[in-house]
């Protein structure tokens, strides 16, 4: 398949999500490249993209990043998402990569658990405006 055929630095977010909808929202702000595409894990495409990776995407993940067909959940997605962007925000990434994983995924999971009540909950998935297409 040729280069062109394939779309890369893929978000996977949960659209129903307020605060994955912001954190979308700040990724497109701070992606200067616009090298980020994005996708709800509700949507066909999501679906249809994520078939083959079922061990990696369970209820808890609220963003994926999919990046040169390697699929990173959880905090690690959110690392790989911030080295992406580049700048400063690679810095951000080492620091968060420092951490075992272990502590790192408990806390994103924790987050995860309680994000709808936090911040809330769309009752439809977003829609890509005319600039975000």
């Amino acid at each position: 398949m040729s280069q062109q055929g394939l779309i890369q630095n893929i978000v996977f977010f949960d659209g129903v999500c307020n605060l994955c909808n912001n954190s979308v929202d700040f990724l497109m702000k701070i992606d200067k490249k616009k090298t980020l595409k994005f996708a709800s894990l509700q949507s066909d495409f999501a679906k249809e993209k994520l078939q083959h990776f079922e061990a990696k995407f369970s209820t808890e993940n609220s963003i994926l990043f999919l990046q040169n067909e390697n699929l990173y959940s959880q905090s690690t997605a959110v690392a790989m998402l911030l080295k992406q962007v580049g700048g400063g925000w690679k810095m951000v990434a080492s620091m968060i990569l420092f951490f075992p994983i272990s502590i790192r995924d408990t806390i994103y999971k924790f987050v995860a658990k309680h994000r709808y009540q936090w911040f809330g909950k769309r009752n439809v998935c977003r829609v890509p405006n005319e600039n975000e297409k």
